[in-house]
C-alpha cells in the first residue's frame, strides 16, 4: 500500500495558497519541518498527523493512502471541503406496504445508520473549527 502523504501535503498546502512558512506557522513548526515532511526526509507523529486532517478538513486516511491530486473530482471536492464542509444527509423513505413491521425495523435501522453518518461528517466539522479556533487565539494580536 503505498503512502501519499508527501505529495499530498505539498498538494493540500499549494491548492489553499499556502506557503511552507504558513503551514508551519499554523502547525506551531519551522518551515524546514514541513519541507521536510514533504520530501520524504521526515514525518509527522500521530498527532501532527491528526492536526494536518484537522485543519484540511480531510481524514487522516486520505491525507495518507489516497493520491488526492490524480483526479479533478478530488480536486474539486478538496477545494469545496476547504471553502466549507458540506454535509449530506441521506434520510431513508419509509414503505408504504402491507410488511410495516419488517418495513419500520428496516426504517429504524437505515435511519439509525444514516444519522451515524451525518454525526461523524459534524464531528469532522466542528473538530477543524476548534482547531481553527485554537490557532487564531494562540496567534491572536493583542
Amino acid at each position: 500500500m503505498k503512502n501519499f502523504f508527501a505529495e499530498n501535503l505539498r498538494f493540500l498546502r499549494k491548492i489553499n495558497n499556502l506557503t511552507q512558512e504558513d503551514l508551519a506557522m499554523v502547525m506551531n513548526k519551522r518551515h524546514t519541518t514541513i519541507g521536510n515532511w514533504e520530501k520524504k526526509v521526515s514525518k509527522p507523529n500521530i498527532e501532527e498527523l491528526i492536526d494536518l486532517a484537522n485543519y484540511f478538513n480531510l481524514d487522516v486516511n486520505t491525507i495518507l493512502l489516497k493520491d488526492i491530486s490524480s483526479s479533478q473530482d478530488s480536486v474539486r471536492q478538496v477545494k469545496k471541503k476547504n471553502i466549507e464542509p458540506e454535509i449530506e444527509m441521506h434520510v431513508p423513505v419509509a414503505n408504504n406496504n402491507n410488511n410495516s413491521i419488517n418495513n419500520n425495523s428496516d426504517f429504524t435501522n437505515e435511519l439509525i445508520e444514516s444519522m451515524k453518518v451525518s454525526i461523524q461528517a459534524l464531528q469532522q466539522v466542528v473538530a477543524a473549527k476548534t482547531f481553527e479556533i485554537d490557532f487564531l487565539r494562540k496567534n491572536a494580536v493583542v
